[in-house]
Parts: C-alpha cells; sequence; structure tokens
C-alpha cells in the first residue's frame, strides 16, 4: 500500500452527517438537522434527468430520507451506520467509512487546526473559491502548520486530469515558491478546467496562458504537437478535426467514464512519444528553466513576479503564498 509509514489526516469545515444512495447510485448529502444540501448524480440518462428537474429531485431525495431514517438505531458519531430498503440506502458517518489505520478525516477550520508539523500538506480545488485577500489569509495559516523543509501543492485539477498547482517549500525564513507545474493534458484540451477560475486575474491561471503561449509559438513544434493530438483523439472515436477547423464530437454521446480513460491513455502515450520532454526543451527555450518533474508533469521555476498575488502573503508576515 502507497503511504503505509504516512500518518494523514483529510480536513474539511463540514461533513455533513447523512448521506442517501437511490437505488440507481446517485447520492443526496443532508446535515444534522437532516435538512437537504444538495444531491450529485451518475453521468448516465437517469442522472441526467435528476439535472433536468432539479427540484423534483430534491424531493425524491427527501422522500427517502424520510422513509429510511426511522431505521437507524444507534447514530453513533465515531462509527458509521447504514441502513437499506428496497434497494435504497442511508448512511449516518459515512466519512468514517473511508478512514484507515494511517488516515483520519477532521472536521475543522484551518485556523483551529491543531496537529503536530507537516511535511506535507495538499490543497487542490479549494482556494480557487476565494478571492485573493482570504486566500492568502488561508495559505499564511496553512503556511504555519508546516515542518522545516516541508512543502505545501495547491492548485487545480478536474477529476484527476489537466493539473496546475504551485510547490512551495518551507525555508529558514518562511515559505518561498518553489516550482510551478502543469500536466501535459492542459496543451489540448477539449473541456473546460484547464483555464478555469472563478475570480479575475487568477494568477495560476494566467501563468498557465503565458507559458501556452510560448509553446505555441514555437510554430513547427505545436504543428507537430497539435496535429498528433487531433490524431489520437479521432482514432479512439473522441472527436475529429473537421475542414472548418473545429472540432466534431460523434452524434451517440460517449460516456464520461471512457473519456476519461481514454484521456488519460492518451496523454500518456504522448509523453512516451517524447513530447513532454520536447514541451521542456520549448520552454527552456523561451527562457524559463523547465524540467521534468517526480510526478511527470511540467515543471517551471517561476520567477518572483510570476504569482503576484500568492508572493504578497509572504511580504506581510511568517508566511505563506499561494494560488
Amino acid at each position: 500500500m502507497k503511504l503505509s509509514d504516512w500518518q494523514i489526516y483529510g480536513v474539511d469545515r463540514t461533513f455533513y452527517d447523512f448521506v442517501v444512495y437511490d437505488k440507481d447510485g446517485h447520492y443526496a448529502c443532508f446535515d444534522q438537522e437532516g435538512v437537504f444540501q444538495y444531491f450529485q448524480a451518475l453521468m448516465n440518462p437517469s442522472g441526467r434527468a435528476l439535472y433536468a428537474d432539479r427540484k423534483a429531485a430534491q424531493k425524491l431525495f427527501e422522500k427517502l430520507f424520510e422513509n429510511l431514517y426511522p431505521l437507524l438505531q444507534t447514530l453513533n458519531d465515531t462509527t458509521s451506520e447504514t441502513v437499506e430498503k428496497n434497494g435504497n440506502k442511508l448512511i449516518y458517518n459515512h466519512i468514517r467509512d473511508f478512514e484507515t489505520d494511517n488516515l483520519t478525516f477532521i472536521e475543522s477550520d484551518i485556523t483551529n487546526l491543531r496537529l503536530p508539523p507537516a511535511k506535507v500538506i495538499r490543497c487542490m480545488n479549494v482556494l480557487i473559491y476565494f478571492k485573493p485577500e482570504i486566500r492568502n489569509r488561508m495559505l499564511m495559516n496553512a503556511g504555519e502548520l508546516l515542518d522545516d523543509d516541508g512543502i505545501l501543492i495547491a492548485g487545480t485539477n478536474g477529476l484527476g486530469i489537466q493539473s496546475r498547482y504551485c510547490v512551495y517549500r518551507k525555508g529558514s525564513e518562511g515559505p518561498f515558491l518553489d516550482e510551478f507545474a502543469f500536466s501535459l493534458d492542459n496543451l489540448g484540451p477539449i473541456v473546460f478546467m484547464t483555464f478555469f477560475t472563478i475570480h479575475e486575474n487568477d494568477p495560476e491561471a494566467t501563468l498557465l496562458a503565458d507559458l501556452a503561449r510560448a509553446i505555441r509559438g514555437d510554430r513547427p513544434f505545436w504543428s507537430d504537437f497539435s496535429n498528433r493530438v487531433d490524431n489520437l483523439l479521432e482514432s479512439n472515436g473522441v472527436c475529429k478535426r473537421g475542414s472548418n477547423g473545429y472540432l466534431h464530437f460523434p452524434e451517440v454521446e460517449m460516456p464520461p467514464i471512457d473519456y476519461f480513460n481514454i484521456n488519460t491513455l492518451l496523454w500518456r502515450q504522448m509523453a512516451e512519444e517524447g513530447y513532454l520532454d520536447r514541451v521542456v526543451d520549448v520552454l527552456e527555450l523561451a527562457g524559463y528553466q523547465a524540467w521534468e518533474n517526480s510526478i511527470g508533469d511540467i515543471a517551471i521555476r517561476p520567477a518572483a513576479s510570476a504569482l503576484n498575488s500568492c508572493n504578497s502573503a509572504v511580504s506581510t508576515t511568517y508566511s505563506m503564498n499561494i494560488d
């Protein structure tokens, strides 16, 4: 088992007490008072029907909760409890089902967290929701939880693809920006995550755009790269580049899980064919210090001013600069 000798903590400010699964595997969360919070549907025909009529979906899950709740017996805060009826299921304290000997989930704000200094903090798809001043304050708090020479990894990805992230390392004068990295599939996206932002002037998205511009600026390389991506997308039945320059998708929609599996294999093949190494070479020719990092993503050593809204946090306190 990977990381079996690590002690891992998953921290979130809210874990909903109840999760209801319908017989098709769609689920909804309810708070401690039994109040509906949200539902998550699988990406299949029945799931799309739920999304099409959200009020009806909420009523459906509320009815399931009403029918299943009386079947619960103990409601013990330290363990989970599951009850089932007619293929539907209600789980209390579902988060406990995912804990192991070395994995513990803690419900807490980061400002109230009391743990030993961490060697690694990973924070993905969280800070993007916050404005810069709040984000920097959260990162300063996170920095205080790092051990000497510990690292903080923060950024975004979409279901494990199209990652972009910063790596900060705690030195003698506090954390500093050590690298910015992104996965190869950011250079040929057919979904939105690559440059997705919620607030304007997101520094990571802007830096990624600058790097993409430098890569696309090498016309011989970019022509070869994009043609190869188009070829693989077409041969795998994902989509086809038309004579008008646009991508055209099959009339029969590909299930999302199939797309994600194909995407993983496609970009692994691109890396094996040497395109990742060639991207590193292009960035070096453009003046960046670039390399393939330890997990197989493209990394650069950004200038101190590359992520201004992050770096401003370092000058104000001990602290932390991310995102």
